[in-house]
């Protein structure tokens, strides 16, 4: 399985609770919780492999795991579903079965110490090998400890991301309203903090709507934040002027020899008249 590993888990949430605190969207989960929600949204991931093949019983999963050790106390039966509990996690799986198929082995993690109706469940049908499903579940339980730890990191820089952030809009805001003399000129619709990569907050992000265009079809004009002070009147006003201009951006070019720093305005026109339109090119 080496499209998707456990140790993949990891990165792949925090990267997941830093990108929905960005966007106000983390769900109301204690923090110490998150790695539950991040483990439950990527559960599906690695079973591309495992989708096709011959199907699965229980007892070849069973086998599996006597094979790596997993002794039989760890596994429970207590109804249609068997309850493998490992030291972090446990997973539940039955056989599910179809009246004009074959019976398909469903897996999904479950919490330890809840019953079977106190957990919600994701289940996963499975086929393929058997020992490539039992390792990945072991690899799972081995790396929870670690999961745990970097969710609740990730929680906390994504804190203090959005207190940086908070503190450089209230500046931008300043900034922008002065550089307009009060007043936001026609078309310029709105403005937030922005990154050029994840968690930079390194950005002030114009928004102008062109009047008599769609509601949904702005145009972006960016600033980089520790060089808005070279920002010129003109250098918007010509994308503000150009509705043929999609993105515009200042850029600041270095003379390494001398220090000296010249602020450049790139702007990327529109490519068609469906893009000008906001909507999709026809392939």
């Amino acid at each position: 399985m080496n499209e998707f590993t456990p140790e993949s888990i990891i990165s792949i949430s925090t990267n997941a609770i830093r990108g929905l605190m960005r966007i106000h969207n983390l769900p109301q989960w204690p923090p110490e919780e998150l790695w539950w929600f991040c483990l439950m949204n990527m559960w599906g991931f690695p079973w591309s492999r495992l989708a096709k093949g011959k199907p699965l019983p229980v007892s070849e999963l069973n086998n599996a795991l006597y094979v790596l050790d997993v002794q039989e106390p760890e596994i429970k039966k207590p109804g249609a579903h068997s309850i493998l509990e490992l030291d972090n996690i446990a997973f539940v799986y039955r056989e599910k079965r179809f009246k004009n198929r074959e019976p398909e082995l469903i897996v999904a993690p479950h919490l330890k110490g809840k019953s079977f109706n106190e957990c919600d469940h994701a289940f996963i049908e499975v086929r393929g090998s058997a020992l490539d499903l039992a390792q990945y579940l072991i690899g799972i339980d081995r790396v929870v400890p670690a999961l745990k730890t970097v969710c609740h990191q990730a929680y906390l820089d994504g804190l203090q991301e959005e207190q940086i952030r908070e503190a450089e809009l209230k500046t931008s805001q300043a900034f922008i309203m002065e550089f307009f003399k009060g007043e936001l000129p026609p078309g310029v619709v709105g403005y937030e903090m922005a990154d050029t990569t994840p968690g930079a907050v390194d950005l002030i992000r114009l928004f102008i709507h062109d009047e008599g265009t769609p509601f949904w079809r702005t145009r972006i004009f960016d600033i980089p934040y520790a060089y808005k002070d070279y920002l010129k009147v003109e250098h918007i006003q010509r994308f503000i002027d150009d509705y043929g201009l999609q993105f515009g951006s200042l850029e600041i070019i270095k003379n390494e020899k001398t220090g000296e720093i010249t602020p450049v305005v790139t702007y990327r026109p529109y490519v068609s008249e469906n893009e000008k339109l906001g909507l999709l090119d026809e392939e």
